[in-house]
């Protein structure tokens, strides 16, 4: 039938390289490769099957541009990019035929992948567990590829990360100083010795554990005494800065200072 096919009318060669061609009420935009796949010219007839696998490769084109400038950046892997693609489009064939094009021209490689994230963690002070599981849970990759994964300087990467940040806790006492970096590195993923190893780094600013200790101990103080007897307030005041890891020594000289 008359309706099932549409002549080419025009045809225009775009600056951007792309081809735009006119079919009866079809305005399509496509690049060299499809133009020349179906090889259209002025007055041809295309059938509607045709132009639906016409359409169908223009949408598979434009995704695959999409999909490869992710893919240039270094920054996504295979689940990563294939999420992305779907949230473009819905057509399982398209983001599929998509990544598959990727990975025969080397644009997605889950295992330079992972040992490019694994170098850049490590370089910013992470442990195996929290690279491993990112890895596997967030970025998709697979065990046989985690596999292939080598830790073997967690107890460096760990010290690092004490000797940059233990300044930022020199203002607690030695214990609380302690408990935070362990649960700082904890949360990093690194395992139970090298938290142990790596606190072996710490070290303690007395003068500044003394001040805020002072401070801490004056607004406590001064808190409490809102609600309660001067008594009953310096018995608060002493629980909370036991809870916070001070000696009763430390407190109590502190407290006289009040």
């Amino acid at each position: 039938m008359a309706y099932d096919t549409r002549t080419i009318t025009k045809i225009k060669f775009n600056k951007n390289g792309t081809i735009q061609i006119e079919a009866g009420t079809e305005t399509l935009t496509m690049s060299k490769s499809t133009f020349t796949n179906f090889y259209l010219y002025e007055g041809k007839e295309i059938p509607r099957a045709e132009l639906l696998k016409i359409k169908s490769e223009i949408k598979v084109d434009s995704l695959y541009k999409y999909g490869l400038r992710l893919a240039m950046k270094l920054s996504y892997s295979t689940k990563e990019v294939r999420d992305k693609l779907k949230e473009k489009e819905d057509g399982e064939e398209c983001y599929k035929a998509v990544i598959g094009r990727l990975k025969k021209e080397g644009f997605l490689n889950d295992e330079e992948y992972a040992h490019q994230y694994k170098e850049e963690k490590e370089g910013c002070c992470y442990g195996k567990n929290r690279i491993l599981d990112t890895l596997r849970y967030e970025k998709g990759i697979s065990d046989d590829i985690l596999s292939t994964l080598r830790f073997t300087n967690e107890e460096e990467h760990a010290r690092a990360f004490v000797c940059a940040y233990q300044k930022k806790y020199d203002k607690y006492s030695y214990s609380e100083k302690r408990r935070k970096m362990s649960g700082a590195l904890r949360r990093r993923g690194f395992d139970e010795w090298v938290i142990n190893e790596a606190l072996g780094e710490l070290t303690r600013n007395k003068d500044k554990e003394e001040d805020y200790l002072s401070k801490t101990a004056a607004s406590t103080l001064k808190r409490y005494k809102t609600k309660y007897n001067d008594k009953e307030a310096k018995r608060k005041t002493i629980e909370c800065l036991l809870r916070k890891g001070y000696s009763m020594k430390d407190i109590y000289r502190a407290l006289e200072e009040q």
